[in-house]
């Protein structure tokens, strides 16, 4: 999934997390620009960049069937599947940092005219760094002889039932 840079995997979470950001609706409008995501194409493919969200966006409140205004609910609602998109299984944000990324991504909604989408760009850093703390905290346990799962822990898979952590400890 991911190549000794890190890059296939930045990309590949780049393009899920904006795909969910500008949800189904806006697929059709969105596909000539899908090649790559900010700053990254191979050869002949078109790039999606930041200042291309305002125009996809218009298509998008142009062309849907009820929704004609970007209002605040459907910022906030925009806002909330990018952070399940990134992260649906509340296992790699912190809850001090999901309250942040609500508040953050917000504002890209204004500072995208700009080219600035540095907030989604922070959300994607924080996702590959615990991803790779993830990975080596596994490898560590897995190399640990004297490792054991503990029979009493309970493991609760549902999401929306469990929450995200409030700690790292507790992550």
């Amino acid at each position: 999934m991911r190549d000794s840079s890190g890059v296939l995997m930045k990309r590949k979470m780049r393009k899920l997390s904006w795909s969910v950001f500008l949800g189904v609706s806006a697929l059709t409008v969105i596909s000539p620009f899908m090649g790559a995501p900010w700053g990254y194409a191979a050869e002949g493919e078109a790039v999606l960049e930041c200042q291309h969200l305002p125009v996809l966006i218009q298509s998008f409140l142009k062309n849907h069937y009820s929704i004609h205004q970007l209002s605040g609910t459907l910022r906030e609602r925009a806002v909330e599947q990018f952070i399940k998109g990134i992260d649906p299984s509340k296992t790699l944000l912190l809850d001090g940092e999901s309250q942040e990324l609500r508040k953050s991504l917000l504002k890209v909604f204004d500072s995208m005219r700009q080219g600035d989408c540095s907030a989604a760009n922070a959300a994607y850093d924080i996702i590959i760094r615990r991803a790779e703390e993830d990975e080596t905290q596994v490898k560590l346990l897995m190399a640990d002889k004297a490792f054991k799962i503990d029979d009493n822990t309970e493991l609760v898979l549902n999401p929306d039932k469990r929450g995200y952590a409030k700690t790292s400890d507790e992550r």
